[in-house]
């Protein structure tokens, strides 16, 4: 199973949350983290990261970015500018594909 995520939860690694509980339980094996909030996440990623690892679930943070820059990629800015295009929705998703 695979899950797109766009927010956090706290404590990502304590037993009983929400994380914890779709990795163990739910049975997710794969999670790609969609945030781009303006919030500082490092220590969210990083427990959300270590509670799939433990799991032995993969975690990636979307980026189309194989250059290694800010991590967000031009998919995001292109679907902010130009939502409504059909075309463009789905080249942004093929690029989420690729992760």
């Amino acid at each position: 199973m695979l899950i797109f995520r766009t927010g956090f939860t706290p404590r990502p690694g304590e037993p009983g949350s929400c994380v914890e509980s779709l990795l163990g339980v739910g049975g997710v094996r794969h999670v790609v983290n969609l945030f781009d909030g303006d919030i500082p996440a490092a220590d969210l990623v990083a427990a959300e990261s270590a509670a799939a690892q433990r799991t032995g679930a993969t975690y990636r943070t979307a980026t189309d970015d194989a250059a290694g820059g800010t991590g967000y990629g031009p998919w995001r800015d292109q679907l902010r500018r130009h939502y409504d295009d059909p075309t463009v929705r789905a080249e942004a998703m093929r690029s989420l594909a690729r992760l």
